[in-house]
Protein backbone atom coordinates (compact mmCIF):
# COMPACT_ATOMS: atom_id res chain seq x y z
CA UNK A 1 0.00 0.00 0.00
CA UNK A 2 1.40 3.40 -1.00
CA UNK A 3 2.03 6.41 1.21
CA UNK A 4 -0.26 9.42 1.26
CA UNK A 5 0.49 12.93 2.51
CA UNK A 6 -2.02 15.63 3.49
CA UNK A 7 -1.14 19.24 4.28
CA UNK A 8 -3.68 21.43 6.09
CA UNK A 9 -3.30 25.20 5.79
CA UNK A 10 -5.27 28.43 5.78
CA UNK A 11 -6.96 29.39 2.54
CA UNK A 12 -4.80 31.40 0.16
CA UNK A 13 -1.53 29.74 1.25
CA UNK A 14 -0.90 27.56 -1.80
CA UNK A 15 2.81 27.26 -1.11
CA UNK A 16 3.08 23.60 -2.10
CA UNK A 17 0.63 23.43 -5.00
CA UNK A 18 3.15 23.73 -7.84
CA UNK A 19 6.33 22.35 -6.26
CA UNK A 20 4.74 19.26 -4.69
CA UNK A 21 1.64 18.32 -6.73
CA UNK A 22 1.47 14.90 -5.05
CA UNK A 23 0.76 16.50 -1.66
CA UNK A 24 -2.96 16.91 -1.06
CA UNK A 25 -3.65 20.39 0.30
CA UNK A 26 -6.75 20.88 2.42
CA UNK A 27 -7.99 24.33 3.37
CA UNK A 28 -8.71 25.16 7.01
CA UNK A 29 -10.68 28.22 5.96
CA UNK A 30 -9.73 31.87 6.45
CA UNK A 31 -6.55 32.81 8.27
CA UNK A 32 -6.84 33.33 12.04
CA UNK A 33 -5.98 37.02 11.83
CA UNK A 34 -2.49 36.89 13.36
CA UNK A 35 -1.27 39.35 10.73
CA UNK A 36 -3.35 42.06 12.40
CA UNK A 37 -1.59 41.81 15.78
CA UNK A 38 0.89 44.61 15.21
CA UNK A 39 -0.97 46.77 12.71
CA UNK A 40 -1.25 49.83 14.97
CA UNK A 41 2.49 50.30 15.41
CA UNK A 42 4.42 49.18 18.50
CA UNK A 43 6.53 51.53 20.61
CA UNK A 44 7.76 49.08 23.27
CA UNK A 45 8.47 45.38 23.62
CA UNK A 46 5.30 43.34 24.13
CA UNK A 47 5.25 41.15 27.26
CA UNK A 48 2.84 38.29 27.96
CA UNK A 49 0.01 40.69 28.85
CA UNK A 50 0.17 42.31 25.43
CA UNK A 51 0.16 38.86 23.80
CA UNK A 52 -3.27 37.90 25.16
CA UNK A 53 -4.84 38.61 21.79
CA UNK A 54 -2.70 35.79 20.40
CA UNK A 55 -4.09 33.29 22.91
CA UNK A 56 -7.59 34.61 22.24
CA UNK A 57 -7.19 33.77 18.56
CA UNK A 58 -6.34 30.19 19.50
CA UNK A 59 -9.40 29.86 21.73
CA UNK A 60 -11.80 31.40 19.20
CA UNK A 61 -10.60 29.17 16.37
CA UNK A 62 -10.27 25.98 18.45
CA UNK A 63 -13.66 24.31 17.82
CA UNK A 64 -13.66 24.91 14.05
CA UNK A 65 -10.05 23.81 13.71
CA UNK A 66 -10.50 20.72 15.89
CA UNK A 67 -13.50 19.54 13.87
CA UNK A 68 -11.62 20.05 10.60
CA UNK A 69 -8.53 18.18 11.82
CA UNK A 70 -10.61 15.31 13.18
CA UNK A 71 -12.59 15.02 9.97
CA UNK A 72 -9.45 14.85 7.83
CA UNK A 73 -7.73 12.29 10.07
CA UNK A 74 -10.79 10.03 10.02
CA UNK A 75 -11.70 10.49 6.34
CA UNK A 76 -8.18 9.80 5.07
CA UNK A 77 -7.22 7.28 7.77
CA UNK A 78 -4.13 9.25 8.77
CA UNK A 79 -1.46 7.22 10.60
CA UNK A 80 0.98 9.95 11.70
CA UNK A 81 0.33 13.62 12.49
CA UNK A 82 2.79 16.54 12.39
CA UNK A 83 1.76 19.63 14.40
CA UNK A 84 3.18 23.13 14.52
CA UNK A 85 2.56 24.01 18.17
CA UNK A 86 2.00 27.76 17.80
CA UNK A 87 -1.67 28.49 18.68
CA UNK A 88 -2.52 24.99 17.50
CA UNK A 89 -3.66 22.99 20.53
CA UNK A 90 -6.42 21.41 18.42
CA UNK A 91 -3.88 19.52 16.31
CA UNK A 92 -2.27 17.73 19.27
CA UNK A 93 -5.66 17.19 20.92
CA UNK A 94 -7.01 15.41 17.84
CA UNK A 95 -3.94 13.18 17.67
CA UNK A 96 -4.21 12.21 21.34
CA UNK A 97 -7.99 11.72 21.22
CA UNK A 98 -7.75 9.44 18.17
CA UNK A 99 -4.65 7.75 19.62
CA UNK A 100 -2.43 8.67 16.70
CA UNK A 101 1.32 9.24 17.06
CA UNK A 102 2.08 12.94 16.86
CA UNK A 103 5.31 14.79 16.03
CA UNK A 104 5.44 18.37 17.26
CA UNK A 105 7.56 21.08 15.65
CA UNK A 106 8.58 24.12 17.74
CA UNK A 107 11.19 26.88 17.53
CA UNK A 108 12.38 27.03 21.16
CA UNK A 109 13.22 24.55 23.90
CA UNK A 110 11.67 26.69 26.64
CA UNK A 111 8.19 25.91 25.27
CA UNK A 112 8.51 22.14 25.57
CA UNK A 113 11.18 21.53 28.24
CA UNK A 114 11.44 24.50 30.63
CA UNK A 115 14.31 24.59 33.11
CA UNK A 116 14.48 26.61 36.35
CA UNK A 117 17.82 28.17 35.36
CA UNK A 118 16.54 29.40 31.98
CA UNK A 119 13.74 31.83 31.27
CA UNK A 120 12.08 34.02 28.66
CA UNK A 121 12.15 37.83 28.49
CA UNK A 122 8.46 37.83 27.54
CA UNK A 123 7.89 37.07 31.25
CA UNK A 124 10.19 39.85 32.38
CA UNK A 125 13.33 37.80 33.07
CA UNK A 126 16.64 37.17 31.29
CA UNK A 127 17.27 34.03 29.24
CA UNK A 128 19.75 32.77 31.84
CA UNK A 129 19.36 32.96 35.62
CA UNK A 130 22.84 31.56 36.25
CA UNK A 131 24.26 34.82 37.57
CA UNK A 132 21.05 36.24 39.04
CA UNK A 133 20.34 36.68 42.74
CA UNK A 134 18.26 34.24 44.77
CA UNK A 135 15.47 36.81 44.85
CA UNK A 136 15.50 37.19 41.06
CA UNK A 137 15.38 33.42 40.60
CA UNK A 138 12.46 33.22 43.01
CA UNK A 139 10.67 36.10 41.26
CA UNK A 140 11.05 34.50 37.85
CA UNK A 141 10.26 30.89 38.74
CA UNK A 142 7.34 31.59 41.07
CA UNK A 143 5.94 35.13 40.99
CA UNK A 144 6.21 35.68 37.23
CA UNK A 145 4.99 32.18 36.42
CA UNK A 146 1.98 32.67 38.71
CA UNK A 147 1.20 36.03 37.07
CA UNK A 148 1.45 34.47 33.64
CA UNK A 149 -0.80 31.53 34.47
CA UNK A 150 -3.32 33.80 36.20
CA UNK A 151 -3.41 36.21 33.25
CA UNK A 152 -4.37 33.34 30.96
CA UNK A 153 -6.83 31.67 33.34
CA UNK A 154 -9.91 32.92 31.48
CA UNK A 155 -8.58 31.61 28.17
CA UNK A 156 -7.56 28.33 29.81
CA UNK A 157 -11.06 27.84 31.20
CA UNK A 158 -12.69 28.70 27.87
CA UNK A 159 -10.38 26.32 26.03
CA UNK A 160 -11.01 23.48 28.46
CA UNK A 161 -14.77 23.98 28.17
CA UNK A 162 -14.45 23.58 24.41
CA UNK A 163 -12.30 20.51 24.94
CA UNK A 164 -15.01 18.97 27.08
CA UNK A 165 -17.50 19.58 24.28
CA UNK A 166 -15.13 17.80 21.88
CA UNK A 167 -14.66 14.91 24.37
CA UNK A 168 -10.96 15.68 24.78
CA UNK A 169 -9.28 14.18 27.85
CA UNK A 170 -8.26 17.04 30.15
CA UNK A 171 -6.03 14.85 32.31
CA UNK A 172 -2.71 16.21 31.07
CA UNK A 173 -3.80 19.26 29.08
CA UNK A 174 -3.68 22.98 29.76
CA UNK A 175 -3.27 26.01 27.53
CA UNK A 176 0.06 25.37 25.85
CA UNK A 177 0.32 21.86 27.33
CA UNK A 178 0.52 18.73 25.18
CA UNK A 179 1.61 15.10 24.93
CA UNK A 180 3.70 14.13 21.90
CA UNK A 181 5.55 11.09 20.60
CA UNK A 182 8.44 13.18 19.30
CA UNK A 183 9.34 16.88 19.56
CA UNK A 184 11.54 18.49 16.91
CA UNK A 185 13.25 21.80 17.71
CA UNK A 186 13.79 23.90 14.59
CA UNK A 187 16.91 25.78 15.65
CA UNK A 188 20.67 25.99 15.14
CA UNK A 189 22.65 23.70 17.43
CA UNK A 190 24.24 26.04 19.96
CA UNK A 191 21.64 28.78 19.54
CA UNK A 192 19.82 27.63 22.69
CA UNK A 193 21.54 27.79 26.07
CA UNK A 194 22.86 24.35 27.12
CA UNK A 195 20.51 21.95 28.90
CA UNK A 196 19.85 18.24 29.18
CA UNK A 197 17.13 16.84 26.92
CA UNK A 198 14.90 13.76 27.19
CA UNK A 199 15.24 11.33 24.25
CA UNK A 200 11.95 12.32 22.62
CA UNK A 201 13.12 15.95 22.12
CA UNK A 202 15.60 16.49 19.29
CA UNK A 203 17.22 19.60 17.81
CA UNK A 204 17.04 19.24 14.03
CA UNK A 205 17.21 22.68 12.51
CA UNK A 206 17.27 25.04 11.13
CA UNK A 207 14.77 24.17 8.42
CA UNK A 208 15.69 26.52 5.58
CA UNK A 209 14.62 26.64 1.98
CA UNK A 210 17.17 25.36 -0.53
CA UNK A 211 16.10 28.06 -2.97
CA UNK A 212 14.84 31.62 -2.59
CA UNK A 213 12.94 33.77 -5.09
CA UNK A 214 15.35 35.64 -7.37
CA UNK A 215 15.93 39.34 -6.92
CA UNK A 216 14.02 41.65 -9.20
CA UNK A 217 16.20 43.27 -11.89
CA UNK A 218 15.75 46.65 -10.18
CA UNK A 219 16.87 45.32 -6.79
CA UNK A 220 19.71 43.32 -8.32
CA UNK A 221 21.04 46.43 -10.06
CA UNK A 222 20.81 48.38 -6.80
CA UNK A 223 22.78 45.79 -4.83
CA UNK A 224 25.40 45.34 -7.55
CA UNK A 225 25.89 49.11 -7.59
CA UNK A 226 26.69 49.33 -3.87
CA UNK A 227 29.38 47.71 -1.73
CA UNK A 228 28.18 48.17 1.88
CA UNK A 229 24.43 47.52 1.88
CA UNK A 230 22.37 47.42 5.07
CA UNK A 231 19.41 45.04 4.79
CA UNK A 232 16.40 45.86 6.97
CA UNK A 233 13.32 43.74 7.67
CA UNK A 234 11.04 43.42 10.70
CA UNK A 235 9.06 40.35 9.68
CA UNK A 236 5.46 39.78 8.68
CA UNK A 237 3.55 40.47 11.90
CA UNK A 238 4.63 43.73 13.51
CA UNK A 239 5.47 47.31 12.66
CA UNK A 240 6.65 50.10 14.93
CA UNK A 241 5.41 53.67 15.27
CA UNK A 242 5.71 56.62 12.89
CA UNK A 243 8.21 58.22 15.27
CA UNK A 244 10.44 55.14 15.41
CA UNK A 245 10.24 54.49 11.66
CA UNK A 246 11.26 58.08 10.98
CA UNK A 247 14.17 57.88 13.43
CA UNK A 248 15.38 54.71 11.75
CA UNK A 249 15.15 56.26 8.30
CA UNK A 250 16.98 59.37 9.50
CA UNK A 251 19.72 57.17 11.00
CA UNK A 252 20.15 55.37 7.69
CA UNK A 253 20.52 58.66 5.81
CA UNK A 254 23.04 59.94 8.37
CA UNK A 255 25.04 56.68 8.08
CA UNK A 256 25.08 57.01 4.29
CA UNK A 257 26.18 60.66 4.47
CA UNK A 258 29.02 59.70 6.82
CA UNK A 259 30.00 56.86 4.44
CA UNK A 260 29.53 54.20 7.12
CA UNK A 261 27.33 52.36 4.61
CA UNK A 262 26.60 53.20 1.00
CA UNK A 263 23.18 51.62 0.55
CA UNK A 264 20.02 50.51 2.38
CA UNK A 265 17.43 47.95 1.29
CA UNK A 266 14.36 48.15 3.54
CA UNK A 267 11.59 45.57 3.14
CA UNK A 268 8.64 47.38 4.70
CA UNK A 269 6.35 44.27 4.56
CA UNK A 270 3.83 45.30 7.27
CA UNK A 271 4.92 48.94 7.61
CA UNK A 272 2.57 51.32 5.73
CA UNK A 273 4.30 54.13 3.86
CA UNK A 274 2.26 56.69 5.80
CA UNK A 275 3.99 55.51 9.01
CA UNK A 276 6.74 58.09 8.35
CA UNK A 277 6.88 61.83 8.97
CA UNK A 278 6.64 63.85 5.72
CA UNK A 279 9.93 65.61 6.48
CA UNK A 280 13.07 64.54 8.34
CA UNK A 281 15.54 67.01 9.83
CA UNK A 282 19.11 65.73 9.79
CA UNK A 283 21.78 66.58 12.37
CA UNK A 284 23.30 69.23 10.07
CA UNK A 285 19.94 70.97 9.71
CA UNK A 286 19.18 69.61 6.24
CA UNK A 287 15.54 68.68 5.63
CA UNK A 288 14.69 65.58 3.61
CA UNK A 289 11.31 64.72 2.09
CA UNK A 290 10.42 61.11 2.92
CA UNK A 291 8.05 60.76 -0.03
CA UNK A 292 10.98 60.79 -2.43
CA UNK A 293 12.73 58.05 -0.47
CA UNK A 294 9.61 55.88 -0.16
CA UNK A 295 9.06 56.20 -3.91
CA UNK A 296 12.61 54.96 -4.53
CA UNK A 297 13.91 58.29 -5.80
CA UNK A 298 16.91 58.21 -3.44
CA UNK A 299 20.06 56.83 -5.11
CA UNK A 300 21.22 54.92 -2.03
CA UNK A 301 17.96 53.68 -0.44
CA UNK A 302 15.70 51.03 -1.95
CA UNK A 303 12.23 50.44 -0.47
CA UNK A 304 10.41 47.19 -1.22
CA UNK A 305 7.38 45.28 0.07
CA UNK A 306 9.45 42.11 0.26
CA UNK A 307 13.14 41.37 -0.16
CA UNK A 308 14.27 37.75 -0.63
CA UNK A 309 17.56 38.45 1.12
CA UNK A 310 19.11 38.09 4.56
CA UNK A 311 18.63 41.06 6.88
CA UNK A 312 21.31 42.57 9.07
CA UNK A 313 18.83 44.80 10.95
CA UNK A 314 15.92 42.56 11.83
CA UNK A 315 13.31 41.89 14.50
CA UNK A 316 14.89 38.77 15.96
CA UNK A 317 12.33 36.37 14.54
CA UNK A 318 13.53 32.79 14.29
CA UNK A 319 13.50 32.76 10.48
CA UNK A 320 15.54 35.95 10.15
CA UNK A 321 17.97 34.83 12.85
CA UNK A 322 18.48 31.42 11.24
CA UNK A 323 19.06 32.89 7.78
CA UNK A 324 21.59 35.40 9.09
CA UNK A 325 23.40 32.74 11.12
CA UNK A 326 23.51 30.46 8.07
CA UNK A 327 25.16 33.15 5.94
CA UNK A 328 27.42 34.36 8.76
CA UNK A 329 25.94 37.85 8.64
CA UNK A 330 26.32 39.99 11.82
CA UNK A 331 22.99 41.30 13.08
CA UNK A 332 21.52 44.33 14.77
CA UNK A 333 18.28 43.15 16.36
CA UNK A 334 15.23 45.26 17.22
CA UNK A 335 12.74 42.88 18.89
CA UNK A 336 9.01 43.56 19.07
CA UNK A 337 7.22 40.65 20.78
CA UNK A 338 6.95 36.91 21.35
CA UNK A 339 10.19 34.96 21.10
CA UNK A 340 12.04 37.90 19.57
CA UNK A 341 13.34 39.35 22.87
CA UNK A 342 14.71 35.96 23.89
CA UNK A 343 16.25 35.41 20.47
CA UNK A 344 17.92 38.82 20.68
CA UNK A 345 19.52 37.93 24.03
CA UNK A 346 20.68 34.55 22.69
CA UNK A 347 22.25 36.15 19.62
CA UNK A 348 24.00 38.79 21.73
CA UNK A 349 25.29 36.17 24.19
CA UNK A 350 26.65 34.14 21.25
CA UNK A 351 28.57 37.20 20.06
CA UNK A 352 26.89 37.42 16.65
CA UNK A 353 24.60 40.40 17.22
CA UNK A 354 23.93 43.63 19.05
CA UNK A 355 20.43 44.68 20.04
CA UNK A 356 18.27 47.78 20.30
CA UNK A 357 15.13 48.51 22.31
CA UNK A 358 12.05 50.19 20.88
CA UNK A 359 11.68 52.54 23.84
CA UNK A 360 15.37 53.57 23.88
CA UNK A 361 15.53 55.32 20.53
CA UNK A 362 15.86 58.78 22.07
CA UNK A 363 15.70 61.96 19.99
Amino acid sequence: MGSFLCYLLASGNNVLSSEYPAVKQISLGPSTGMKNLGKDGIDEEQDYNAMKSLWEIGVISYKRTYEKYKSVVEDYNIDLIFCDLLINEACVDVANTLKKPVIVLVLALQIVDPKPYKFDPILGCNISLENESIWERFRCNFIQVFRYVYSLSDFTNQLNEMRKQMNVDLGQLTLGGFKASLVLIDTFFGFELPQTLPPYIQEIGPILSEEYPPLTPELSDFINGHERVLYVSFGTLYSTTTDNNSKLLQSFIEAINKKIIDGVVWALVETPKDYFYPTLKLSDGTQVQTSQILNNEHPHIHIAEFVPQFAILNHGGAGSAHESLYTGTPMLVLPFAGDQMGNAQKLVSAGVASSLKLNHFGC
